[in-house]
């Protein structure tokens, strides 16, 4: 801040001695809110250490110290880092000033890596405090001088060894090699302090991956328990290389040490949900709710899950103390009409989830029309989306082609074509009504079929689901083989590991009497994809191509995936092959 004041008194005094009172105070807090960007810590590598008594006696400022100062930080407002640091670096240079060499170090870090290391250098004559020795650190780094860094690493760790230095994940992200070497570096001895021992868990896993790097974290956790973030990290860590389950077990350990840090709790509860541990998640949002009462989506995440695990005394009791609040009413209503659905109550869920119209909506709408469905009242099914389809426009699109899949469940197929129909003539050039009633056409029907399919690719060209289908349409007819190929081709350049469009390219190369070709294809998708209709396709050519035993092969198996496929059914026949 020396620079500041002596900036203050050279440049206000004869504007305090010339001007009135309201004008000059106003320029100095003008000018203290700009200048002291440069001597706070903003965007700063690591906490400051204790402040040191500043002995130095001020001395004048060079003329041009203002404009310099400002210029600068006017360009870092605007995004001109090279401006500002070459206005910085000037003035560095010309006073000497430590706080105008940090903030020109900071901004040095966002141009490139030659200046980088350069502004580092100069603040390193002027300062040897933790963070310059950090900075110092990051442009040796950055210019790939691995050993240099690591001795600027470990002087900076002798003087604040439990500082951790935040800009070293972005770093070395996708920088393997040095991050190798800087990792071996670090390795020996074995780090105890965290401002070592993190980046050489950071540095390991960028170089080598997260099961390399876990048991450096897991240790980091036994050296530092007091410190919750390296439980996440290590938790994160063990998501990615042995699974959720290694993740909950770390997680579950940092809350052992701190079981007042909702952080940890809360993603402890998140990975047993994904996990489908929900009696486990409950109580974990039971904890958080203790933990911070006036958050109500805990509460309402207890009460869904208590719907989910079917404990629907639970469920009631949450959903009514969630309904007595006007601010999680609505929560209250979503949970109790869930559950009501659940439990048959068709009447009562439909009271309740009538009036949700907001992120819920479409949640409430699907599952009252499934439980319809289930308890075969289709009248009940088609009036409910009906109305919502009144009340969210918007979602009505999303609202027909769930009744569609209703329909299609319910083997109520003759509905379908007409529900979508009417679908397209409130929402005319749709794409995903028209590739939806495509699908849902009866397969014999190729010319409305073909129809449907290019209106939709005339609206989305590049849609690798139309292309393959149309392609396959025009395969399986035995027609416009060429332009089938040509089609297959760019949905399968679009989506190269695609096992439905690997089996189109094989059925259309089978059309074509490319057996070989066929083969290969046919064989890439069912070993990526069993699947009973490109068994059926493989189990087909192989067949033709003479090789029975194996066609029984794949086809049993086909037949014992799923017995009442249509395709499967239609080949055996056709073939007139007898499994046993």
């Amino acid at each position: 801040m020396r620079l500041v004041q002596n900036l203050l008194d050279h440049i206000l005094s004869p504007l305090e001695r010339n001007r009135s009172g309201w004008h000059s105070a106003n320029m100095r807090w003008l000018l203290i809110a700009v200048l002291a960007t440069g001597c706070a810590h903003q965007g700063a590598v690591t906490q400051p250490g204790p402040a040191q008594p500043d002995t130095r006696i001020a001395t004048p400022l060079p003329v041009g110290s203002l404009a310099d100062l400002l210029t600068a930080e006017v360009a870092i407002k605007r995004g001109d880092t090279a401006t500002a640091y070459a206005n910085l670096a000037r003035q560095v240079e010309q006073t000497g000033d430590e706080a105008v060499a940090l903030r020109a170090a900071r901004v040095a870090t966002q141009i490139d890596a030659k200046t980088a290391l350069s502004a580092a250098k100069a603040l390193a004559q002027i300062s040897q405090s933790f963070e310059a020795r950090a900075l110092l650190a990051r442009g040796l780094l950055v210019n790939q001088q691995i050993e240099r860094a690591v001795i600027e690493l470990r002087a900076a760790a002798e003087m604040q060894p439990d500082q951790v230095l935040g800009f070293l994940p972005r770093l070395l992200q996708g920088q393997p090699e040095w991050s190798a070497q800087l990792a071996e570096q670090l390795a020996t001895p074995i780090p105890r302090s965290l401002a070592l021992g993190v980046p050489l868990l950071y540095a390991t896993e960028a170089a080598y991956g997260a099961e390399r790097a876990l048991p450096i974290a897991k240790r980091l956790t036994r050296q530092h328990p007091k410190r919750p973030s390296l439980f996440a990290e290590a938790a994160r860590l063990a998501q990615q290389a042995e699974g959720s389950d290694s993740a909950i077990q770390i997680l579950s350990a940092g809350i052992k040490q701190h079981p007042q840090d909702q952080s940890l709790l809360l993603t402890r509860t998140q990975l047993q949900v994904a996990t489908q541990q929900y009696t486990d998640a409950i109580n974990g949002f039971a904890l958080l709710s203790r933990l911070d009462p006036d958050e109500p989506s805990y509460t309402s995440s207890q009460g869904m899950l208590a719907v989910e695990i079917e404990d629907f005394e639970q469920a009631e009791r949450l959903g009514q103390s969630l309904l007595e609040q006007p601010a999680t009413e609505r929560s209250g209503r979503l949970i109790l009409g869930l559950a009501a659905t659940a439990q048959g109550s068709l009447e009562r869920a439909r009271q309740l989830l009538s009036t949700e119209q907001g992120d819920s909506f479409l949640l409430a709408r699907t599952q009252l029309a499934q439980a319809y469905l289930d308890n075969n009242q289709i009248e009940q099914l088609e009036s409910w989306l009906d109305e919502g389809r009144q009340v969210r426009p918007d979602q009505a699109v999303v609202l027909y082609l769930t009744q569609a899949e209703l329909y299609s469940e319910a083997n109520v197929k003759d509905r379908i074509v007409g529900l979508l129909s009417s679908a397209l003539s409130e929402h005319p050039n749709n794409f995903r009504l028209l590739y939806a009633r495509a699908l849902y056409r009866d397969s014999g029907n190729t010319q409305d079929i073909v129809t449907d399919l290019k209106a939709a690719l005339a609206l989305e060209p590049d849609n690798a689901s139309a292309l393959n289908a149309l392609g396959y349409t025009y395969a399986d007819a035995n027609i416009e083989l060429d332009a089938a190929l040509e089609l297959i081709g760019r949905a399968l350049a679009i989506r190269t590991d695609d096992a439905a469009i690997l089996d189109s390219m094989g059925w259309v190369h089978y059309r074509l009497g490319n057996l070989p070709q066929a083969l290969s294809w046919l064989e890439r998708a069912f070993e990526q994809l069993p699947d009973a209709e490109i068994g059926a396709h493989l189990g087909e050519v192989l067949w033709v191509d003479q090789q029975s035993m194996r066609a029984r092969e794949i086809l049993s198996q086909a037949l014992e995936m799923d017995p009442t496929n249509p395709v499967l059914l239609e080949t055996l026949e056709r073939l007139d092959i007898r499994l046993p």
